[in-house]
Order: structure tokens, then sequence, then C-alpha cells
């Protein structure tokens, strides 16, 4: 579980960290080389937000090799295929998630992420500013 903590947390998050401490890698913000180093190790990136304007945090991790899980909701069904989205539900995170973990459904192939990165961008935004 890791990335920005807020004020208003709520008070499963405590739950959760004490509950699944024997499996946590880390809680909370990390130091940069710490974040950049367990994103290259990640295997599954989760949101539940209901509130993101472009899901940095998440397409980072895309980027990195990780397979993202996003609702289907917010900025999330226009940059992910159906096949990296839940139904934006408890129960249907649950049922992607242990689909996916225990072999139930194949995870989809890494995710392409090509169409949001500089190079493909550099050209659009030449043109625009020439």
């Amino acid at each position: 579980v890791m990335g920005q903590r807020f004020r208003d947390e709520p008070a499963i998050f405590a739950e959760a960290q004490v509950r699944l401490a024997q499996h946590l890698v880390c809680w909370g913000p990390q130091p940069e080389e710490q974040y950049q180093a367990l994103l290259n190790d990640g295997g599954i990136v989760v949101s539940t937000t209901w509130h993101e304007f472009q899901g940095l945090a998440i397409m980072e991790a895309a980027q990195r090799g990780a397979w993202p899980l996003v609702p289907d909701r917010l900025c999330f069904p226009e940059l992910y295929p159906d096949a990296y989205r839940y139904d934006g539900t408890r129960e249907g995170l649950y049922q992607r998630l242990a689909a996916w973990l225990q072999g139930k459904m194949a995870a989809p192939d890494r995710l392409d992420t090509s169409p949001w990165e500089w190079p493909l961008w550099r050209e659009a935004y030449r043109q625009l500013l020439d």
C-alpha cells in the first residue's frame, strides 16, 4: 500500500495495516529511490479511487510493467481497455483480482502504454506550436 496519505483516512486503513502486516512490503509514501524500486517489482497495481484527474501513479506503474486494475469510472475508461477494469464495486474488484491471482482468469497482456509516452506526443506538440 504505497502512496500519498490523506487527513481523512478511513479507519479500515489502520485496521488493514495491522491485519495485513505480514504481507505488506511498504505502507504510505516512500523515498523516491524506494518508490522507483517498488514500481519496478510491482505485479498488479490497483485503484479504488472516487476522485482522480488522470491516474498518474497507475499510469507510471503500468509503464513499468504492472498490470493495472482500475474502476470503470472517472478517467479510466478512456485510458484502459475493458480487460483492465472492474465494475467499480468492492465485489467486482475482489472477483477480478481473485480470478487473476488464482489463475481462474488469465491476466491480459501487458498494457501498451506507448500512446501516453513522449515520443508519440512530441510530433503532435511540434505541429501545434509551429
